[in-house]
């Protein structure tokens, strides 16, 4: 009797024997797998190892990464391999043939007691060091690895078109680099940075709606910022266009103009730019040039609504030490904005340069020495917005800051465990899923009923927290398991203001995506 003609209790019974988790089959469809699998992560007895993988498998088919991190729930959609394991010719035979080298003869006997030989219990992963550094030394290309954060985005998608509408009205897309430093002596692609330290330098393109990054590029650390920008931002648009958004806005930092690719996007008709320039002699002429009635006051908004009445400010400390011990003070009078059309050196067409000038007054001590004026610059395709709108739109970027933060010290994204480049690449990209699963929580947390606006709030909330507030308000929650009358009941053991969303979003995960 085969395996797969086993029958379901005898089945269910050896799993719980192997530790295994069983799956009826009914719901292998959810594993996306033409095979039944069984799978389960158990404790390696083995110093350093994380985890043990065991799989139900058919040893003449080949394994792939996206089977293996998520049970094909990461399904490489374009069918290819992302790895290719130890060995040439039979990859897949050759893998097998070491993972069966560590099955005991107990197990051995009780799988061919009910099988025919043709199906085997599987050990994976055996005397392959730790998971995560094993899995991620197996990526040695770029393509892997895009492969890899394209399958992530398939997944992404599906969860956007849960969205409503208005979701889909304009997909704001930023691009910066950060440094991403390393103690290590012998990490090959490491390099001095421009502010000389040993480190990385990664590109991060992100979706500004959601906080979730979209591409993550790993670089050597004397590598420019603006280096494979525009080709990661290009893979960004089309994503977000197969996505269904509308329109498109495309933001960075003066090392992001990118001149050469002005011209190509302006030409889509829904990708729009706001692009930092440089404060060259050339444009503060041109913006020194202008009549003093093209300058128009700007009026920044208040950080927030005063709904009884405003407080007091207290007293600014750190101003009142600067004056009195002498040191030079840079205080800010007023803001002006105006705009002039601008052709780039690299470009044929002419765009909105919009133009900030700020009044700085430099003092010393309690005497003001002199005053000033500094210019900032803005490029844009954008000819609807006013110019206020413009500046605002911009310096909305810097929210990003905030994410390559949580990227870094939240989800540990950053830390450069490894060896190389591509091994500590992956390690970033598969570290960067943590913190889109938590965006994900909040996009496909439910919003209706007589409550859909308090919902929304906390929908927002949710994209937004920091992810150790996600892992304290929804992760690691006190439960009692209790098996009793066919049934599963779980007790939560704890209570704060999250644990209604945790309920509505773990019916809500019962159902399957609309897509």
């Amino acid at each position: 009797m085969a395996l797969t003609d086993m029958p379901q209790d005898l089945l269910q019974q050896l799993c719980q024997d192997q530790r295994l988790l069983f799956l009826p089959e009914k719901h292998h469809d959810l594993l996306l797998a033409p095979w039944p699998v069984l799978r389960s992560w158990e404790r390696s007895k083995r110093r350093g190892a994380s985890h043990a993988w065991r799989a139900l498998d058919d040893p003449l088919v080949d394994l792939h990464l996206g089977r293996v991190i998520a049970g094909g729930f990461l399904q490489d959609p374009s069918g290819q391999y992302l790895l290719d394991f130890p060995g040439r010719g039979d990859p897949g035979r050759r893998f097998h043939r070491q993972l069966l080298d560590s099955i005991p003869p107990s197990v051995c006997q009780r799988v061919e007691r009910f099988g025919d030989g043709h199906w085997l219990l599987l050990q994976a992963f055996r005397e392959m060091g730790d998971l995560a550094e094993d899995l991620c030394r197996r990526f040695t290309t770029d393509a892997q690895i895009l492969t890899l954060m394209e399958t992530f985005n398939e997944s992404r998608s599906k969860v956007w078109r849960q969205q409503k509408l208005e979701f889909f009205a304009q997909a704001i897309l930023d691009a910066d680099g950060t440094i991403a430093p390393t103690t290590g002596e012998c990490k090959q692609g490491m390099d001095i940075s421009y502010n000389s330290q040993w480190s990385y330098h990664p590109l991060l393109i992100s979706l500004a709606n959601t906080k979730e990054p979209l591409y993550l590029v790993n670089r050597s650390g004397n590598r420019p910022s603006y280096e494979q920008a525009d080709e990661y931002l290009d893979k960004a648009i089309v994503l977000c266009e197969r996505a269904g958004f509308q329109h498109i806005l495309l933001r960075g930092d003066t090392d992001f103009t990118q001149t050469w690719k002005l011209d190509g996007w302006d030409a889509r008709g829904n990708v729009n730019f706001i692009f930092g320039a440089d404060d060259t002699q050339g444009r503060r002429a041109l913006a020194q040039a202008l009549p003093a009635a093209a300058w128009r006051r700007l009026e920044r908004p208040a950080k927030y609504e005063v709904k009884t009445q405003e407080r007091k400010k207290p007293e600014n400390v750190r101003e009142k030490i600067v004056r009195e011990r002498g040191y030079t003070n840079f205080v800010l009078q007023w803001e002006d904005v105006a705009e002039f059309g601008y052709r780039p050196t690299r470009c044929k067409g002419t765009y909105r340069m919009i133009a900030l000038r700020k009044r700085i007054a430099v003092e010393k001590g309690q005497e003001r020495l002199f005053e000033e004026y500094r210019y900032f610059f803005y490029l844009t395709n954008d000819r609807t917005s006013t110019p206020e709108q413009i500046v605002f739109l911009a310096n909305d970027r810097c929210d990003q800051e905030n994410l390559i933060e949580q990227l870094k010290n939240g989800v540990k994204a950053m830390r450069n465990p490894l060896d190389n480049l591509h091994s500590n690449w992956a390690y970033m990209v598969m570290s960067s899923l943590a913190w889109s699963l938590k965006a994900w929580c909040g996009l496909l947390l439910p919003a209706t009923g007589g409550w859909d606006w308090r919902h929304e709030q906390e929908k927002r909330s949710l994209v937004r927290m920091e992810f150790k507030g996600f892992m304290a308000a929804m992760m690691r929650l006190p439960c009692q398991i209790v098996r009793t009358g066919r049934r599963i009941v779980y007790r939560l053991m704890g209570w704060n203001p999250w644990v209604s969303c945790l309920l509505r979003l773990a019916e809500a995960m019962r159902r399957p995506l609309r897509c």
